[in-house]
């Protein structure tokens, strides 16, 4: 997926992009839910890579995990969005 660049400078050094895909796919979800300022949103794909469901521990308790990896036929369906760079951090720490 070969995203827009951002408008300014100044919004390309303090903001970052990031992909969603499973629950975190939509922009309302994004916002209302995740808390975050989302300043720009995309719809797109990732080629060579697939969602798979980590199970929980065991099968017959939730919650079960999506996660992605590297599959050379797939596509991955999910959003791109920019937020700024302090939000960026707090989901790459989770």
């Amino acid at each position: 997926m070969s995203l827009p660049p951002t408008s300014t400078t100044a919004t390309a050094t303090t903001h970052k992009w990031r992909f969603g895909y499973g629950s975190n796919l939509g922009l309302k979800t994004l916002r209302e839910k995740k808390n975050l300022s989302v300043a720009r949103f995309h719809v797109g794909t990732i080629k060579g890579y697939e969602l798979y469901f980590m199970p929980g521990l065991n099968e017959y308790v939730e919650p079960a995990w999506a996660a992605i990896r590297p599959s050379s036929h797939a596509e991955l369906h999910g959003s791109a969005f920019l937020i700024p760079n302090a939000e960026a951090e707090g989901l790459d720490k989770q």
